[in-house]
């Protein structure tokens, strides 16, 4: 139960933190991470023979990644806005199935099956 369980230690938060620091630094001042990762880019065969030039920055233009980035965070926006309407509509509906009864329907036909070909 959750209510039984124990507060975790507080070093139990110090490897999440170093990354979450980690990725903040790195991704507000790429140019020393990409230091340390170009020349072991460069080592990397392509097996097409293409030569690239990689780089990190932390702006590389208005493009697909960029774009689809900007439409999941509208489309959370919208989700959080309009949140109270989407639960009254939700509940408005029955649910298609229940995972747990297909999950043990699953596991009942699985056993039975494995019971007839097994059977001499």
């Amino acid at each position: 139960r959750v209510a039984e369980m124990h507060r975790p230690e507080p070093a139990f938060m110090i490897p999440p933190g170093i990354l979450a620091f980690a990725g903040l630094l790195f991704g507000l001042w790429p140019k020393a991470l990409d230091s340390i990762l170009s020349d072991y880019a460069t080592t990397v065969p392509d097996p097409a023979g293409y030569v690239a030039d990689y780089h990190l920055a932390l702006w590389h233009g208005i493009n697909l990644p960029l774009a689809l980035s900007a439409l999941v965070l509208a489309a959370g926006v919208a989700v959080y806005v309009s949140r109270g309407r989407l639960r009254r509509n939700r509940l408005s509906f029955l649910p298609l199935a229940n995972a747990d009864r297909i999950y043990d329907a699953v596991l009942r036909s699985a056993d039975i099956l494995s019971v007839r070909l097994t059977a001499l």
